[in-house]
């Protein structure tokens, strides 16, 4: 998939370490750069459904047309497609999945 970041401060965030580190802290920071490769490496959703460390999701309410694949218990990435063959991904936020700081 291509991978394409919703911000420029994500993007900013994926380019550099230290920045992503200060955000999210060192963990996250580690895990959300596997997050983004893994995302790089599937061709479709199937790939995405069978990498269970993801645990991708459609999200529902609010946020319908919007999913979600986890960084850790605590983090998530949310993002869409951009396409109808669901071959470009956005990625809109990094956030808490209950609240809290978003980016």
């Amino acid at each position: 998939m291509l991978v394409k970041f919703r911000t420029t401060e994500l993007a900013k965030c994926y380019q550099d370490e230290r920045l992503r580190t200060k955000t999210w802290g060192e963990k996250v920071a580690r895990l959300f750069i596997r997050r983004v490769e893994a995302l790089q490496a599937s061709a479709t959703t199937k790939d995405l459904r069978q990498n269970a460390a993801l645990k991708f999701h459609a999200l529902h309410g609010p946020m319908v047309g919007q999913f979600a694949i986890w960084v850790d218990a605590t983090w998530r990435i949310v993002l869409r497609f951009e396409d109808a063959a669901q071959t470009v991904v956005i990625i809109e936020e990094v956030n808490k999945h209950y609240g809290g700081t978003s980016t």
